[in-house]
């Protein structure tokens, strides 16, 4: 690609993943994984020229009308073309299997985990797996900070409330950092439901 030189780790990672993948999510992929800004276009530039076909050209775009809706195929057209038409149960080439991968539009791995089209976190599938259900009403973050970063020891349990008080106070951008905001929302949550606590008490005793 023009002004950079990609490493065989690169190119084995774009072979790997682009099946399946838009331009643009393979991009956000791509730059997630080494750090990198290459455009859409670049990407598309590399699959063109090193022959990669992602096997979505030519789906139709939300709200585009096929330009032979409602029109009955010619009898003579369809006995030529009867048998290589999609029969019932038949899985189209850009079907993804269970267990394939992708990257949010928010920049999470997302797994596919059933059919029709039933997908997870990747984050939540990981750590459930190594600690069990995750609580309801709480959500797994990354201590580092990087979305792509699945080692069990970047994955943190934590509430709804406690994740608010994490990025209203920018505390989500390190290990250390994240670590130590964690003790403080926590802190901070006791500290409330001792006052809240205290209040109930002496309306109690007026009462």
């Amino acid at each position: 690609m023009n002004g950079m030189k990609y490493t065989d780790e690169m190119k084995q990672f774009i072979l790997e993943n682009y099946k399946g993948r838009s331009n643009q999510e393979l991009t956000d992929l791509f730059n997630q994984k080494f750090n990198t800004k290459i455009t859409k276009e670049r990407m598309k530039w590399y699959k063109g020229n090193n022959k990669l076909d992602s096997g979505l050209n030519g789906r139709f775009k939300k709200g585009q009308t096929a330009h032979n809706k409602g029109k009955k195929m010619p009898k003579e057209v369809y006995e030529k073309a009867k048998h290589t038409m999609f029969e019932k149960g038949h899985i189209p080439s850009n079907h993804r299997p269970v267990g394939s991968e992708r990257i949010s539009k928010d920049g999470y791995i997302e797994v596919k985990v059933a059919e029709p089209n039933k997908w997870k976190l990747k984050q939540r599938l990981v750590y459930g797996k190594h600690n069990g259900e995750i609580p309801k009403g709480s959500t797994i973050i990354f201590l580092d900070g990087n979305k792509l970063n699945l080692n069990i020891d970047n994955l943190k349990c934590v509430t709804r409330s406690e994740l608010l008080y994490l990025n209203r106070n920018g505390l989500n951008n390190s290990n250390e950092v994240t670590e130590t905001g964690i003790l403080m929302a926590r802190l901070d949550s006791a500290k409330n439901k001792r006052k809240k606590k205290l209040r109930d008490k002496n309306d109690k005793e007026e009462i």
